[in-house]
């Protein structure tokens, strides 16, 4: 059973529109980022997003996106962002030997771009690890 949030983003703003301060701040005032679990229908929506994106841009050598697969998803710990009760991004973490993780599945909706939501999932992300006694990142 899906969450009742777990819908993605439909589009409310229209992409690559410059979005003045007073709209940037009421979007960030309305995010809300929850952790979940590999088989949020939110969450493997939004990895297919990245992967395809992905494929789409990246030389296949480099493609490193996580697949969407919630068996796979599950063994990392991930973060759906909400903006009005809608997914419109996610970032995973990986943590590996001693205190060093990495970020894993970075992803914003095109449309919700520009809006201070990737950094405000980078630093949610920052805060958890930080918690869980990780201190660096591979890059």
């Amino acid at each position: 059973k899906s969450s009742p949030r777990a819908r993605l983003f439909k589009g409310e703003w229209t992409v690559g529109k410059p979005a003045s301060e007073d709209e940037k701040s009421a979007r960030i005032a309305s995010i809300e980022i929850v952790e979940v679990q590999g088989n949020d229908s939110a969450l493997v929506r939004l990895v297919e997003t990245h992967a395809s994106y992905c494929a789409a841009h990246t030389p296949p050598q480099s493609g490193h996106a996580v697949a969407p697969d919630p068996q796979e998803l599950a063994k990392l710990r991930y973060w759906v962002a909400y903006m009005d009760e809608t997914a419109c991004g996610c970032i995973g973490l990986q943590p590996h030997d001693g205190a060093f993780a990495e970020i894993k599945t970075m992803h914003v909706v095109e449309q919700a771009r520009r809006a201070g939501l990737a950094k405000s999932l980078l630093a949610h992300l920052m805060a958890e690890a930080r918690k869980a006694g990780l201190r660096e990142f591979y890059k």
